[in-house]
């Protein structure tokens, strides 16, 4: 299956989706966003289904589920660090991100993950490797690594007094990243954190947009992403959001219990 049609035109929207958010009032960049890459993909692939976070909370067209091939997209993942960023430029707020994902199916197919403040492009396609692109350097193939002492990784609103047990169980450091999602599971995907682990019990909803295309990186980086119990995801669902929590780690017996835990 040859998607490099399909690549070129997810990392060209991504650069779009920048200049957009670069570009003046910083008042709602992220139905900006939504809105431009929703026009992208109607004009370049009218006959793809396409699910946006920002448009489908309020009018989900059902009939993408008839749809063979399914566009995924986050147009700002971690709006509110975005806000914050081009407010103060600080470097804490910089890990926002756009995520383009495609589904073929329910098996995501191809992602790109694009951190614009900090000018890093992760992009994959199934069976065809993944790639970390930083600014002015050539593509390079990222083939995960586990070190056994890099940490465990939580998001902020996503840590609690269970999540500190996994820790120390595995006698991890704990790491606080902050609420942006995408960049959390990248780091899984270049090696700076051994695994990732939102628990079911999390209140922060977790879509079909925030894991598609970083899933397809992670896997083939050669890492693993399920819920919390193992299973790997599905996407083009009826229900979008999933309640089962993600578990992103960097090779099986990270977590080697992990699929234990009682639901």
């Amino acid at each position: 299956m040859n998607l490099e049609n399909e690549l070129r035109f997810a990392i060209k929207a991504s650069h779009i989706a920048e200049e957009i958010i670069f570009d003046g009032n910083v008042e709602k960049k992220d139905m900006l966003v939504a809105s431009r890459l929703a026009e992208l993909v109607s004009k370049n692939y009218p006959e793809d289904a396409l699910i946006i976070e920002e448009l489908v909370k309020d009018n989900d067209d059902l009939s993408r589920l008839d749809q063979p091939r399914t566009w995924i997209i986050d147009p700002v993942d971690g709006s509110g660090s975005s806000l914050k960023y081009l407010q103060s430029y600080e470097e804490k707020f910089s890990y926002f991100a756009v995520h383009i994902g495609l589904a073929i199916g329910h098996e995501p197919i191809l992602g790109v993950v694009y951190v614009p403040a900090r000018k890093e492009l992760f992009y994959a396609i199934k069976n065809q490797g993944a790639y970390q692109v930083t600014e002015n350097e050539l593509p390079k193939k990222v083939l995960l690594k586990t070190d056994l002492k890099s940490p465990i990784e939580f998001a902020g609103s996503m840590y609690n007094n269970r999540n500190e047990q996994l820790v120390n169980l595995v006698e991890a450091e704990r790491q606080i990243h902050g609420n942006v999602f995408g960049y959390c599971l990248m780091s899984v995907a270049i090696g700076k954190t051994k695994a990732h682990v939102a628990r079911p019990e999390c209140k922060t909803e977790i879509g079909e947009w925030d894991i598609c295309a970083p899933s397809v990186i992670i896997n083939e980086a050669g890492g693993i992403i399920t819920d919390f119990y193992g299973d790997k995801f599905k996407f083009n669902q009826k229900e979008l959001y999933r309640t089962d929590g993600v578990c992103t780690q960097a090779s099986n017996g990270i977590i080697p219990w992990i699929s234990s835990f009682p639901k």
